[in-house]
């Protein structure tokens, strides 16, 4: 079973489509599976977001230490997909005021999120991170000091 991350906006998502022969981060078209993940959002245009394992499971590193060098290029490739999803949501922000996030094992789109989360696009990131299960995201744009 994969992780799956949904995003919702109120303006039309754009973002690299998913390449088998090269993948990173981007954005997929619901399939008739996924439609059911529309009732967890307020916002109408909702997409899929991949990884660079082509499935959401890849925004996650820092949860163990690599011990072999196909580890360590894994977790290079989790930064590098946690940093894309950043960036994607920093490009969005710009247009909008907030994005959701939907963040769900699939199969489980239907299910109400445990956890609810105000975050702004730097939450995506650290010295580790992980997606939380049935977690629902409001991202907002960063507030200035």
């Amino acid at each position: 079973m994969c992780m799956a991350l949904y995003v919702a906006s109120d303006e039309l998502l754009e973002g690299p489509p998913y390449r088998e022969s090269s993948p990173g981060f981007n954005l997929q078209q619901l399939s008739e599976s996924d439609d059911r993940v529309r009732g967890q959002f307020s916002k109408p245009r909702v997409v899929y977001l991949g990884a660079h394992t082509g499935c959401s499971c890849g925004f996650s590193y820092g949860q163990s230490t690599p011990e072999s060098e196909e580890e360590v290029q894994e977790e290079r490739k989790g930064q590098a997909s946690v940093r894309a999803l950043r960036d994607f949501l920093e490009r969005q922000l710009a247009r909008v005021p907030e994005v959701e996030l939907f963040a769900c094992w699939e199969g489980d789109e239907g299910v109400a999120p445990e956890q609810r989360l105000t975050v702004t696009p730097d939450y995506f990131g650290g010295e580790s991170f992980d997606l939380p299960e049935k977690a629902f995201f409001t991202v907002g744009r960063r507030t200035s000091p």
